[in-house]
């Protein structure tokens, strides 16, 4: 892992990172958006010394568990938790 940042504030959609250290021009990097009960999403990156963009795709509410992946656990998980099903409500 060469940066890590969390906290970042979404609005509409969007979430703005300023300052990235360790990370030099032109170089390729992989970017993951973790967000609790969400299944992680990745994507790559060319990374300029100017303004960039990333576009991730829809994350779905299926990681219940918050192990990273959707399985039996999850449904499980959504068992014993009922109150999950409110991230459902778009």
């Amino acid at each position: 892992m060469v940066f890590k940042k969390s906290g970042i504030d979404i609005k509409d959609g969007k979430g703005k990172v300023s300052e990235i250290r360790n990370i030099f021009s032109g170089g390729r990097y992989r970017v993951v958006v973790l967000v609790p009960y969400y299944l992680p999403r990745q994507s790559y990156i060319i990374l300029n010394k100017d303004k960039n963009e990333i576009v991730f795709k829809r994350m779905y509410p299926l990681d219940f568990d918050s192990d990273g992946n959707f399985d039996l656990k999850d449904l499980w998980t959504l068992i014993k938790r009922p109150w999950l099903l409110r991230l459902f409500s778009f």
